[in-house]
Formats: structure tokens, C-alpha cells, sequence
């Protein structure tokens, strides 16, 4: 196993079970802080080797063995999690169409197409009306529905756009 620069592996005391590495070149190795370190230790991810007098050291190649399977572990944790969340962002929609709180987005394509087509027809119908009304020649009643619908089509097109 290598060193790094100003990082000193030990033996431990003939464990014959790896180096030895401190909580402090650890969490440097790592990291994270030297209190994270020792968190790990309170949590049971890390088994001290020894202690020498308040410097305390770990199996470096156990460690990391163990430091992986617990991080391995919190990932599946947070997949579980996220997995729960969407189950009940799922459940949660449905029961909100059963509870008629949403609108099918086709549906409600459908009804606004349907109603602007036919409130078109009945404002395009205003110009015949009107040529009625006044009794206007044929080529005055063209002009009306020309100005109408115009001025509808206008109107329409920040919809279409």
C-alpha cells in the first residue's frame, strides 16, 4: 500500500490484520472532519484498533471495507426513500381524479378547441346578420364579413401562436 505525502501508515500491534491509520489522516483520506470519523465510530461503522494515549487508530483496509458498505447502504436508504415519495405523489394524483380535483390534459384541450370554434362561428355570423339587417348590396356584405373577419382572425392569433 502506498503512502501519501506526510501520512504514516502503522502496523498495529502484531494483529497481522492491515495498517494502521489515525482518525485524523482517516478523515483526511476521506474528507470529512475528524468528528465525522469518530461519529462513524460511535455509529459502529469503524472497530478501533488501538489507542495511544488520546490518538486512536483504525485498520485502514477494514475501514474503508466498512466505510463503503455503509455508504452503499445509505444510498439504497435514499432510493427506498425516493421510491416511497413518488408511490405517493402517484397515489396522491389519482386520488385527486377520482375527487374530479384534475383535469385530463386531452379533455381539456378538446372543450377549449370546441368552445373557441364556437363562439367564431357565432361572431363570423354577425356580418351576415348585419348585411340582413341593413339590407346591404351583395358587395357591401362582402366588405362587412371581410372587416369581421379580420378583425376575428386578429384577435385570434395570440391563441394560435
Amino acid at each position: 500500500m502506498k503512502s501519501l505525502p506526510g501520512l504514516e501508515l502503522k502496523e498495529p500491534d502484531n494483529r497481522g490484520i492491515g495498517q494502521s491509520i489515525s482518525r485524523s489522516e482517516l478523515a483526511w483520506l476521506w474528507g470529512v472532519t475528524p468528528n465525522r470519523i469518530s461519529q462513524l465510530d460511535t455509529e459502529g461503522v469503524l472497530k478501533k484498533t488501538h489507542q495511544e494515549g488520546k490518538k486512536v487508530y483504525y485498520n485502514h483496509r477494514q475501514s474503508e471495507i466498512s466505510y463503503h458498505k455503509y455508504l452503499k447502504g445509505q444510498h439504497k436508504a435514499s432510493d427506498q426513500d425516493r421510491l416511497k415519495e413518488a408511490r405517493t405523489r402517484n397515489f396522491e394524483i389519482r386520488n385527486d381524479q377520482l375527487m374530479g380535483k384534475l383535469l385530463d390534459a386531452d379533455e381539456s384541450a378538446r372543450e377549449w378547441h370546441n368552445l373557441f370554434t364556437n363562439k367564431m362561428a357565432n361572431l363570423m355570423a354577425v356580418a351576415s346578420r348585419i348585411s340582413q339587417a341593413l339590407a346591404l348590396s351583395p358587395q357591401d356584405q362582402a366588405k362587412v364579413t371581410k372587416m369581421v373577419q379580420k378583425a376575428l382572425y386578429e384577435e385570434a392569433k395570440p391563441i394560435d401562436q
